[in-house]
């Protein structure tokens, strides 16, 4: 496992590594994927281009999610608030999968069976009808 994941630490910064990642081979990458693949993910700018989008954007929270976290929910919400139609709401109780829970979630909830909790159903419902 150690080698494992100093493999995959290794592939990272190769990613990372503007210079090296030019020519990097996809075995020295991670999932094993092609440098311009890794190239295109780091001129992607999501924020500029969702700045763009003319439609309303809705973005939702998870407050206990550990892969995507307040942190840039709040940049989202930094972002593009400035245009009233967008929507955000986080929910304190939820998980990255929007499934309730208590303290720091742990990648053993995703084995846990269960539902995306209504309320986000329900927001997602109503933000949809309103627009």
């Amino acid at each position: 496992e150690k080698k494992e994941l100093e493999k995959i630490s290794n592939q990272v910064k190769n990613v990372k590594d503007h210079k090296i990642l030019k020519t990097a081979k996809a075995e020295d990458l991670p999932l094993n994927l092609e440098s311009i693949y890794w190239q295109s993910l780091v001129k992607y700018n999501q924020v500029q281009v969702a700045k763009k989008i003319k439609q309303p954007i809705l973005v939702l929270q998870g407050e206990r999610d550990y892969q995507v976290t307040m942190t840039d929910f709040n940049l989202w919400k930094q972002a593009l608030s400035e245009k009233s139609k967008n929507q955000f709401i986080s929910y304190p109780s939820l998980n990255h999968l929007f499934m309730k829970g208590e303290g720091k979630a742990t990648p053993a909830e995703y084995d846990k069976q269960g539902n995306v909790e209504f309320q986000v159903i329900s927001d997602i419902a109503s933000w949809i009808k309103n627009k």
